[in-house]
């Protein structure tokens, strides 16, 4: 496989256990979590994180907050800290693709400011792995994220790689070697510690 096209990071985001979402005080239900991480030299996704060190974004509906022609305006899409992430385009087999806000400014008005996404990562890719939660718009949800630097404009194609298996493996060892984003049970950073722990289910975090 090319360089070109092997992912250079992944996040595997979940929508935290009833338990775990009251002792860290979550309220939003369409939120979903970074539980586990592979690239600590990606920068991408630093503007969605908080001053806490967690990184998670709200599901919801573009037409709630983007700006668009219906027939580009998607079903779901993701936001995070008043920002857009991205609007997911739907392909099959419950897998889609999305991308940053590549423009210099967002927000709309007397709203618009800089974009807070660093210029070298605004044509990168995300491709949606394990849709099927997010469809019907609700937090009983996880979602396996693959980043493709510079690759925005191959999004289709790349898309249907990963829908024909082309990607199942490298997919399968990214969730085996990951490392976990936050622990929710200390209620701490590990992102910048680069530690791994093993105590987190398939499905997000582990009741505590």
């Amino acid at each position: 496989m090319e360089n070109r096209l092997l992912p250079v990071a992944y996040f595997h985001m979940a929508n935290l256990s009833d338990s775990v979402q009251i002792t860290v005080k979550i309220k939003n239900k369409r939120r979903l979590d970074c539980i586990k991480y592979i690239g600590s030299d990606y920068d991408g996704l630093n503007p969605f994180m908080n001053n806490k060190g967690m990184l998670y974004l709200n599901l919801g509906s573009p037409k709630e907050y983007c700006v668009a022609h219906n027939k580009r305006r998607t079903k779901i899409g993701l936001t995070a800290n008043s920002l857009n992430f991205t609007s997911i385009y739907i392909e099959s087999h419950h897998i889609g693709y999305g991308y940053p806000n590549s423009k210099a400014t967002v927000g709309l008005n007397e709203n618009t400011r800089e974009n807070p996404v660093p210029e070298d990562y605004r044509q990168d890719l995300f491709i949606f792995c394990s849709l099927e939660g997010l469809l019907n718009l609700t937090g009983a949800a996880e979602v396996h994220i693959l980043v493709f630097k510079n690759q925005k404009s191959y999004a289709t194609e790349i898309c249907q790689m990963v829908i024909d298996g082309e990607y199942d493996k490298v997919l399968e060892g990214y969730q085996n070697d990951s490392l976990v984003f936050y622990d929710y049970v200390k209620n701490e950073a590990v992102y910048s510690k680069l530690q791994s722990r093993t105590d987190y289910d398939s499905k997000g975090i582990e009741d505590v």
